[in-house]
């Protein structure tokens, strides 16, 4: 596993780091530049998970975590910080990050975290782990739809609700069979559901498709 670390604080992204490879995972420290170098610095670590702090300087944290799950939709990207309000976490994973990890966790308690978020599972750290469910059910209803997934994410899902098959609309889409995939992956997650049957019933309910 491959973890990217952005932090504002470049002591907190090496010490992350540090406690990955004490636990044989790869950690690449980030210092945080503005967006021109994302993208490429994305495409070269080729990431499994990004871990970002929410209070990058002058960033918008719901749009980093847009943008990168646009720029790297194989990467889940979880939020890293010592403030734990509501409102963080719910804005984190409405923009569809997986969830959040606290700084106030031991060492063990953050790498184990940490592997359960690379799993594509939402999860909040604290106390205990928090499940996708515990997640949903703290944000609001209008952010847990289809306002959630991105301009192209929105559009496989109404091909797929559709009946479209995943060849099918890499065809239509002049994309690879294996990138639909992927999206449909996304999809699946931020919606917090488990099948095609699932998400044409929600886009059915949701007025996306009649």
């Amino acid at each position: 596993m491959k973890v990217m670390v952005l932090h504002r604080s470049p002591l907190i992204a090496r010490g992350l780091c540090l406690v990955l490879a004490s636990a044989g995972i790869e950690g690449e420290e980030i210092t945080w530049d503005g967006y021109k170098s994302l993208k490429a610095t994305l495409d070269s670590i080729k990431p499994n998970v990004v871990l970002t702090d929410p209070l990058l300087p002058g960033i918008d944290s719901k749009r980093f975590i847009s943008d990168v799950s646009v720029w790297n939709n194989e990467a889940v990207v979880g939020i890293i910080s010592i403030d734990q309000s509501a409102a963080i976490v719910e804005d984190a994973v409405s923009a569809g990050a997986n969830g959040y990890i606290s700084l106030s966790l031991s060492d063990e308690e953050f790498v184990a975290s940490l592997r359960l978020l690379a799993t594509g599972q939402v999860v909040v750290t604290g106390p205990v782990v928090s499940s996708l469910a515990d997640v949903a059910a703290s944000v609001p209803a209008t952010a847990t739809g289809f306002s959630r997934l991105t301009g192209r994410e929105a559009q496989i899902a109404e091909l797929v609700a559709s009946g479209l098959t995943n060849i099918k609309i890499a065809d239509r889409l002049q994309l690879k069979d294996g990138t639909v995939k992927v999206h449909v992956r996304n999809i699946f997650r931020k919606l917090g559901i488990a099948n095609r049957t699932e998400l044409t019933r929600l886009a059915i309910r949701s007025g996306l498709i009649a």
